[in-house]
């Protein structure tokens, strides 16, 4: 069993002002670093037997500089994987999260379908348990993404899957026996985290 610590980035500038960011790298605010900080200050103080082993990271800006607050309280090696990059909003990104909310999951055709990224999502955990069986993984990773692995996994709708908070970390023990073999196509509750 491989061992995911699902971390979401800290807050950013475009999430005080609900903007869709997608793939674009955002900038972490005053707030959003204490956020992390404190994150990492928890994560730094569990036991042994489950602090995570490794960081592995989406290569988006906020991400990035959310993976480095946490190696600098948790000397940890840190691999960037685009897999693990948010929704890609295409012409939508820039605009407004109520704006796609409005369209009812009828995205324009250059938006990542939730289906697509459900199987990078999977991607993801068949790579992360083939190359770290029996891992404690911290992934930093964005709330949308965070809360898609956790519904292709569980083989919930991402509207099952509460909303996570910036830094909010979340546990998910992955059995690659028990990975999905294909992944199911819904927007339903996938506008935002």
């Amino acid at each position: 069993m491989t061992t995911l610590y699902l971390l979401r980035h800290g807050e950013t500038v475009d999430n005080t002002a609900h903007i869709l960011q997608g793939q674009t790298d955002g900038r972490l605010t005053a707030a959003g670093i204490a956020q992390v900080e404190a994150a990492a200050r928890a994560i730094a103080a569990m036991s042994d037997d489950l602090r995570p082993e490794r960081i592995i990271s989406s290569d988006q800006g906020r991400c990035r500089h959310t993976a480095q607050i946490v190696a600098s309280h948790l000397p940890l090696p840190i691999t960037y994987d685009p897999l693990l990059r948010e929704r890609d909003w295409g012409s939508l990104t820039g605009h407004p999260i109520a704006e796609a909310q409005a369209l009812h999951g009828q995205f324009p055709p250059d938006v990542e379908t939730t289906a697509q990224m459900s199987a990078r999502t999977l991607q993801f955990m068949r790579w992360a348990t083939a190359t770290y069986p029996e891992a404690r993984l911290l992934i930093v990773t964005h709330g949308l993404y965070a809360r898609c692995l956790q519904a292709t996994y569980r083989r919930l709708p991402i509207g099952d899957i509460a909303r996570m908070a910036n830094a909010e970390c979340r546990r998910l023990d992955i059995d690659s026996a028990l990975l999905p073999s294909t992944v199911k196509s819904e927007e339903s509750g996938a506008a935002a985290n």
